[in-house]
């Protein structure tokens, strides 16, 4: 039996939703991945600052996580807290030409 909160639910709109999301969301965890890797690549990033930058990216990239990637929605949080943690400690070093690194460097691979 069908009730008019499921007939008022429409799949294609709901997919289209988390896709435009899901793209949003993995764009910004690129640019902030990208911003990261050019701190850690300044002669200017002192050391300190470099090991939880390393470990966040390494993080990223390693196949074994704390909260396994292919459980839905909650996948990539463990991803997203180590990379929101080093932009944090990296904070006072990413300078307006690494953004714009950053932002070149991720358009080139989402576009525009």
């Amino acid at each position: 039996m069908t009730t008019a909160k499921t007939d008022a639910f429409d799949v294609n709109q709901t997919q289209s939703f988390l896709v435009t999301h899901a793209k949003s969301v993995g764009r910004a965890m690129v640019n902030h991945g990208f911003k990261l890797w050019f701190v850690l690549q300044s002669s200017r990033t002192p050391i300190a600052v470099k090991i939880p930058i390393a470990a966040a990216l390494v993080y990223l990239g390693c196949p074994i996580d704390a909260v396994p990637d292919i459980i839905p929605i909650v996948g990539f949080t463990d991803d997203a807290a180590a990379i929101a943690v080093a932009v944090a400690v990296a904070h006072a070093y990413i300078t307006p030409q690494i953004v714009r690194d950053a932002n070149r460097a991720t358009a080139n691979i989402f576009g525009g």
